[in-house]
C-alpha cells in the first residue's frame, strides 16, 4: 500500500473522530441550554427533554454508521486514482456538513417547538455585559501575541533546505501563520460572556476562556511549524525517509490539536460547574431567536464578529455582520475552486499518456503540467532498468497506476522527472549532463523497447 492509502484511511478517522467529539459535546447541557435551546431551570428535568436525549443518541449511532459505510467504498477505489481522492472529499464534506450536523438539529427543532408549545422563556432576549474593571482584567491573562514571532522563524528555516518544487509547504506554513495571527486577534475580541451577577465568577470564567484560545492558537501555530519543519527535512532526505515517518509528520499536529481541544472542554466544563454551582446569582438569557437550528448565529443587534457555539465546539460567525459572510463566502468559493481544479487535473492527468518524440536531435515529452524537451548533446547517458527505486514526489502524481512530475529517487542524485506507469517494466533511464534524470516508459512493453533503441543510437 502506498501513502495515498494511509492518508486516505487516516482522512477518514480524523473526520470520524471530530464527528463524534461534536456530538459528545452537543449531548451535553451547558446549564440552561439543551440542545442550543434555552430551558428554564425547573424544566431541565422534564421528561420529553429527557426522552429528547434518549433519541439524540440513538439519532448519531445512527449518523455515525451511515458515515462509516459510505466511506467503506474509497478503499476499494484505491487502483481507481483521481476519483478515490475526489469521492473521499466529497465524502467528508457530507459527512461534516450534513451527517455530523442532522441529529443535533432535528432535536433541537423538536425541543424548539416543545418550548413553544409549552411556552417557555427564560430571562431577557438582550446580550449582558460585564463592568470595565471585569474586561479591564480579563485582558491581562491572555497569551501575549508575540509569543506567534518564534514560529515564523520555522518555515523560514525550512526554506534553505527545500527545493524549489517543495517551496509550497514553508510557504503555505507562513500563510497558515498569518490565518492564526488574524484568529487570535479575532478570538481575543470575542463578546464577554455573563454566567451571573457575581463579577468574580465572570472574570474567573472569562479569563480562563481567554487564555485557552490565546494559548490554543499559539501551540497550534508551533506543532503545524514543527509538523512542515520535519516534513521539509524528510522530503529533502536529509532524515532518512520512509512512507511511515512522513504520514506521521503529517498526522501529528491534527491529532494533538484535536487532544488539546478536547482535554480544554473537559476542563472548563469541569471548573464551570465547580463555580456556578455555588453560585446564588445566575443570569439566564433567552436569545433563541437568534440562532438558525442551533447552529447558525445571525444578531444583526451584536457587534461580535465570533461567539461561542451552542452546540459543538469551538466559535462561530455572527451571520449577521457582511465580513462574516463574506469571509465565509470567500471561503466556500477558495474549497469548491479547489476541488474542481485539482480534480479537473487529476482526471485529465488519468486520462492521457505521456508520449516522448524525437525530432531534429530534440526529445520532447508532452504531459500536462509537466512537459519538457531536452537536446541530444545535453543527454550523458541512456539505459534500460526492470525497477525502479523508492521514490517520493516533490512536486507532481503518484497514484497507484503511474508516477508523473518531480520526484527524488533513491540512489539517483539529482532531480528526477518520472512519466513512468508502476508495475510496468522496463523503463527507459535517461542521465542528463546537468546531473538529472528523466524516467519513461509506455504501456505497451515493446513501445518502451522501440523508444529505447531509438535513444540509444541517437545518443552514439
Amino acid at each position: 500500500m502506498d501513502i495515498i492509502y494511509f492518508v486516505i484511511i487516516f482522512v477518514g478517522i480524523v473526520v470520524l473522530l471530530c464527528e463524534i467529539a461534536v456530538w459528545i459535546s452537543s449531548s451535553y447541557s451547558n446549564r440552561n441550554i439543551v440542545f442550543g435551546v434555552t430551558i428554564p431551570t425547573s424544566e431541565l428535568k422534564n421528561e420529553e427533554i429527557n426522552l429528547l436525549k434518549v433519541k439524540f443518541k440513538l439519532l448519531w449511532h445512527k449518523y455515525l454508521l451511515i458515515s462509516i459505510l459510505t466511506f467503506i467504498p474509497v478503499l476499494f477505489l484505491h487502483k481507481f486514482s483521481p476519483y478515490n481522492i475526489l469521492y473521499l472529499v466529497l465524502w467528508a464534506c457530507i459527512a461534516a456538513i450534513y451527517l455530523g450536523t442532522k441529529p443535533y438539529v432535528t432535536i433541537h427543532n423538536e425541543l424548539m417547538s416543545i418550548k413553544k408549545q409549552n411556552d417557555w422563556f427564560c430571562g431577557n432576549t438582550h446580550e449582558v455585559t460585564i463592568d470595565t474593571k471585569a474586561s479591564h482584567l480579563k485582558n491581562k491573562k491572555v497569551i501575549s501575541i508575540y509569543w506567534l514571532i518564534g514560529s515564523f522563524v520555522i518555515p523560514i528555516a525550512c526554506l534553505p533546505i527545500v527545493k524549489s518544487t517543495t517551496l509550497i509547504l514553508p510557504i503555505s506554513d507562513l500563510l497558515i501563520k498569518i490565518l492564526i495571527v488574524f484568529l487570535y486577534k479575532y478570538t481575543m475580541k470575542l463578546k464577554t460572556k455573563v454566567y451571573s451577577e457575581n463579577s468574580v465568577i465572570n472574570v474567573a470564567l472569562n479569563c480562563e476562556r481567554q487564555r485557552f484560545l490565546s494559548l490554543f492558537w499559539t501551540i497550534v501555530s508551533y506543532i503545524n511549524s514543527l509538523s512542515i519543519f520535519i516534513a521539509c527535512l524528510i522530503i529533502s532526505r536529509i532524515v532518512p525517509y520512509n512512507v511511515f515517518s512522513l504520514i506521521s509528520s503529517i498526522t501529528i499536529a491534527p491529532i494533538l490539536m484535536l487532544l488539546l481541544i478536547m482535554y480544554y472542554l473537559n476542563k472548563f466544563k469541569y471548573i464551570k460547574s465547580e463555580l456556578l454551582n455555588s453560585d446564588d446569582k445566575p443570569i439566564i438569557v433567552d436569545d433563541d431567536e437568534y440562532w438558525i437550528n442551533g447552529l447558525f448565529y445571525c444578531n444583526p443587534n451584536d457587534n461580535s464578529f465570533l461567539v461561542e457555539k451552542r452546540g459543538g465546539i469551538g466559535v462561530t460567525f455572527n451571520f449577521a455582520k457582511k465580513s462574516a459572510r463574506s469571509i465565509i463566502y470567500l471561503t466556500g468559493l477558495l474549497v469548491v475552486g479547489t476541488v474542481i481544479l485539482i480534480g479537473g487535473i487529476s482526471i485529465s492527468q488519468n486520462s492521457y499518456t505521456p508520449t516522448l518524440s524525437i525530432s531534429n536531435n530534440e526529445i520532447k515529452i508532452d504531459c500536462p503540467m509537466y512537459s519538457t524537451s531536452f537536446y541530444k548533446s545535453n543527454i550523458s547517458f541512456v539505459s534500460l532498468v526492470q525497477n525502479i527505486p523508492n521514490s517520493s514526489k516533490t512536486n507532481g502524481f503518484d497514484s497507484s497506476e503511474y508516477l508523473r512530475g518531480h520526484f527524488s529517487v533513491d540512489n539517483y542524485d539529482g532531480a528526477a522527472l518520472l512519466y513512468v506507469f508502476r508495475n510496468n517494466p522496463p523503463y527507459i533511464v535517461i542521465k542528463l549532463k546537468d546531473g538529472n534524470y528523466v524516467f519513461f516508459n509506455d504501456r505497451n512493453k515493446s513501445d518502451t523497447l522501440k523508444l529505447y533503441t531509438k535513444l540509444k543510437n541517437l545518443n552514439q
